[in-house]
């Protein structure tokens, strides 16, 4: 993100053949973007609070896999009504699926889209596998270099699902476009600058995710 946007505030300048061939790193991203977290995202405005949450609960043969990129935020309602654009924390329909062991997901949903399970129970027992195998195959089509898994994945398991996943993988997993507004002065120029991440879409597809009655009936654009 910051090296797209770079270009485009130095594309005029006599350097930008220099700017153009940097770019940023961090020696310790994760450190980096929790310092970036800690001074915004904790303002209770911005926390989505509004989200319910339940443990997945893997009694298959077949573990969960993870990767260098677990946290898969998802969108089945905007993806289901052909929905464009990125995800964001208070996006209607949002869903955060978190792999934390070879039996166990967490995963956050907004309830008033999805009925996860079974109301009465924090836990959901998982013993179909075509869900697992979609949900490994989310973790191979976000990762961005690494899968990692225990002994008990065989190396044609990661094979098949690598085949099967790589449709779905992003080249670009952050648009940065600039739209611009006009002179502000004789010297300067204005425009304004979006950005936002590229949301996995692969049709998931889960047996124990259903949308809710009132899901159903929203109509897009009207806000209630």
């Amino acid at each position: 993100m910051w090296d797209k946007i770079r270009k485009i505030i130095f594309k005029n300048s006599p350097h930008s053949a220099l700017v153009g061939s940097q770019r940023k790193e961090f020696d310790n991203p994760a450190i980096n973007y929790l310092g970036i977290i800690a001074s915004t995202q904790l303002d209770p405005k911005n926390v989505p609070m509004h989200l319910d949450y339940k443990l997945i609960e893997n009694t298959t043969p077949t573990p969960f896999i993870t990767s260098d990129n677990p946290v898969v935020m998802y969108d089945q309602f905007f993806e289901k009504r052909g929905i464009p654009g990125g995800i964001g924390l208070k996006s209607k329909g949002l869903q955060i699926f978190f792999p934390l062991s070879p039996t166990l997901y967490i995963l956050f949903y907004d309830g008033n889209i999805y009925k996860v399970g079974s109301r009465k129970h924090s836990i959901v027992k998982v013993n179909d596998i075509k869900d697992i195998d979609t949900m490994n195959m989310m973790q191979c089509a976000n990762a961005c270099k690494t899968l990692y898994f225990n002994h008990q994945i065989e190396k044609f398991y990661i094979e098949k699902l690598y085949e099967k996943a790589k449709k779905f993988r992003r080249r670009e997993k952050v648009s940065v476009k600039e739209f611009k507004l006009g002179h502000l002065s004789k010297h300067e120029k204005s425009s304004l600058i979006q950005l936002f991440f590229i949301p996995l879409k692969m049709n998931l597809s889960l047996s124990f995710i259903h949308e809710t009655k009132k899901a159903k009936r929203y109509k897009l654009g009207i806000k209630r």
